[in-house]
């Protein structure tokens, strides 16, 4: 035993670290697998997203066309 590397107590105490090293191990798979599937998703509905995405501009594009006319009828208005 020294300063830097107490003992640790045992065969216990391995076998608890062991055992937190295996979870952690599992969870870096699992949320590997999950990456893996969110990207099989996206490509697969890419698509659609795009889709999505261009309607989104559309609306967004017409609500702002709507506002600035408005905003001129009213400028016209007052002036």
């Amino acid at each position: 035993m020294s300063w830097f590397f107490p003992d640790i107590g045992g065969h216990a105490e391995t076998a608890r670290f062991d055992a937190v090293l295996a979870q952690n191990i599992e969870a870096q798979e699992r949320a590997g697998q999950a990456a893996e599937d969110v990207t099989q998703a996206a490509d697969e509905n890419r698509e659609q997203v795009g889709a999505t995405v261009a309607a989104f501009k559309e609306r967004t594009e017409r609500r702002l066309k709507s506002r600035n006319q408005t905003l001129e009828q009213l400028l016209a208005r007052d002036l």
